[in-house]
Formats: structure tokens, sequence, C-alpha cells
């Protein structure tokens, strides 16, 4: 997202923006290694530009930053929906695998061209060693809850969506985004050893 008053409308404005200035536009996070941080490196990656990362204690500074002036974006949370709605921020993408019912003119970074879907899931791991049946019992205890429309009312006030996976297919989706983002933080000599 951008300041509303900004002359960036798209993501391709912002590209432009970027490639005409290298290293000096700036963008926001709630901090280093963070998902947010991370996906704009992947960003960055992709479209083979520089941008100067501003990581913030969180997101209410780094919603705080972007709203007075400090960075020219930010990759945030949806804590920015109030901010937008207000008319002081501007969604320029989003990053789920579809466009948010909210803001429907705001194109996803698929849309965009760039082959990302980053989302924050949530995951409940237990030690090694943990007996299947208590295992099992935990999952099926969490995936009753997530179907309750209190958990589906308390998402859509931060606009976001139950998403589900099987202890499978978390375990898979864990995996890849642990080996993308060791990746990325080799590049950025961020990883600890």
């Amino acid at each position: 997202m951008v300041p509303a008053s900004s002359p960036i409308k798209t993501l391709q404005d912002y590209v432009a923006q970027a490639r005409a200035n290298p290293g000096k536009l700036t963008y926001s996070t709630p901090g280093i290694a963070t998902t947010n941080h991370l996906t704009m490196e992947q960003i960055s990656r992709h479209f083979r530009i520089q941008l100067n990362h501003i990581p913030y204690k969180g997101s209410a500074e780094s919603l705080q930053a972007i709203v007075g002036g400090q960075v020219d974006s930010a990759a945030e949370t949806s804590a920015f929906v109030p901010y937008v709605d207000s008319g002081k921020l501007r969604l320029i993408a989003v990053w789920g695998d579809r466009r948010m019912a909210r803001y429907p003119g705001v194109p996803t970074l698929k849309e965009s061209g760039v082959d990302i879907v980053q989302t924050s899931p949530w995951g409940l791991v237990g030690p090694r060693g943990l007996d299947p049946a208590i295992a099992a019992r935990l999952h099926d205890a969490f995936k009753q809850a997530m179907a309750t429309k209190e958990f589906k009312d308390v998402l859509a006030r931060y606009e976001m969506e139950p998403d589900y996976r099987s202890a499978k297919d978390y375990r898979a989706f864990a995996v890849d985004a642990m080996k993308r983002e060791k990746e990325i933080l080799d590049a950025l000599g961020l990883s600890r050893q």
C-alpha cells in the first residue's frame, strides 16, 4: 500500500518508480525476516528492482510510519483496513489467491504478473513423538472450532477467511515455506546456521 496522496496507483507504477530510483523507494514492515519482509524481497527479485526496507517493531509502528509520511509504501497485514477505508492509504495489490471482497478493485499479485500467493496461516504443532491419539484429538478440536460462526466472524473483521489444511497438507506447506524463506534469508545474510 501507499499513501492516498502518492502518484503510485498500481503495482506497475510502483515498479516503474523503483526502477527510476534504485534503492530509494522505501517500504515498511512489522520487522526484519517477517513474512511481509521476505515477500517484498521475492517481489523485488521478480521485478529485478532494488527497494529500501525500513523495519519497525510491529504493525502499529509500520502503519504509523506510512500514514505519517516517513516511508513511501508498506507491506502490512490486514491492520491496514481502517486506513484504507478512511482514505489515508491506497492498496495497490493484495497477496492472497483472490481479490478481497472488501476491495474488489485491487488486483492480486498473480493478476499483476507475480507468481506469489502469500497468506498468514496459523498452525498448531506438537513435540516430536506426540502420541498420535492426542494429536488427533487436538486436530479434531481445532478443526471443529474453525467451523464455528464465532471464529469466522472474528476472521472476517480482519478481512481473513478460514484456510483449513490437514496435518499432511500443513506439513507440506510449512516445509515448502521454510525452504523458500531460507533461500531469501541466506541471500540477505540473515540465516542462522
